[in-house]
Formats: C-alpha cells, structure tokens, sequence
C-alpha cells in the first residue's frame, strides 16, 4: 500500500515541477486558450502524462509485482496504452488547433 501512496506522491510532485517546462512548451507551440485574458497555456496535460508515467516507470523498478506485470503482462497492457497513447496525441492536437 505504502508503494502505491509513494507512487502517487512522486507523481504529484514531479507533475508540479513539469508545470511550468509545460506551460513553456504550450506557448512555443501556440496551444493557448485566446478566449483568456492573458492567454492561458493548455500544455498541463503532456507534464502530468509524463509525470505519471514516470513513477509508473519508477514503481516498476523497486516494486516487483508491477515489475512482474509489465515484464509478463505486457501483452494486455497494449490495449490500454494505446488508447492512452492516442488520448494523448488527440489532446495534444486539440490543444494546438
């Protein structure tokens, strides 16, 4: 239980750290929100996906029931990480139009 707590802190945290290097992207890139005033970055979504992915990643490596489920159970997680993969690119272009 305590792994998952951590995972979530982890995930959380480093989601904070990832929001501004995001809102930086957002604006580079021109996914704003014009209808604000100031326009307001719409990026947040890629730095909480890379945050989660990463203490996934990191649970994975110190934890050995999710290390075991992505080295055997690979085959059942595809379905879900394409959909996740696709939300993403979907998102993302929404963002940008």
């Amino acid at each position: 239980m305590r792994s998952y707590l951590l995972t979530f802190v982890a995930a959380m945290a480093l989601g904070l750290a990832l929001t501004p290097f995001a809102i930086r992207v957002g604006r580079r890139l021109g996914m704003l929100d014009a209808s604000a005033d100031p326009p307001i970055p719409r990026s947040g979504g890629l730095a909480i996906v890379a945050a989660a992915a990463v203490a996934l990643l990191a649970l994975a490596a110190g934890f050995a029931p999710a290390r075991a489920l992505l080295r055997h159970g690979v085959s059942h997680l595809q379905p879900v990480l394409w959909a996740g993969a696709a939300l993403l690119i979907l998102g993302v272009v929404d963002d940008i139009k």
